[in-house]
């Protein structure tokens, strides 16, 4: 199994598979990431509307979104990589 977050510290860069390590790592991170701040811009700019500016609640909505793309992005890093290691399951 391939180590899902961090890089291995004996994989070279001449490693036929180290692009793809990096892409793997990359998109799990970038999907950890992107819920994070989903979770976090939704909890604000839905609990918080009494209390936020306008302007503030737009940011974050609009967060909502942008998170949202990111974290397509990052599954289908994750699924690039997991295919080029012959895993069926994605």
């Amino acid at each position: 199994m391939r180590q899902q977050f961090w890089v291995p510290k004996g994989l070279s860069k001449q490693d036929k598979g180290y692009g793809h390590q990096w892409a793997l790592v990359a998109g799990n991170w970038t999907m950890l990431l992107a819920t994070a701040f989903i979770v976090v811009a939704v909890i604000l700019s839905y609990g918080y509307e009494q209390v936020l500016s306008i302007p503030a609640l737009v940011f974050w909505h609009s967060l909502t979104i942008v998170c949202a793309g990111l974290l397509k992005v990052g599954y289908l890093l994750r699924c690039a990589a997991l295919k080029f290691f012959g895993s069926p399951d994605f």
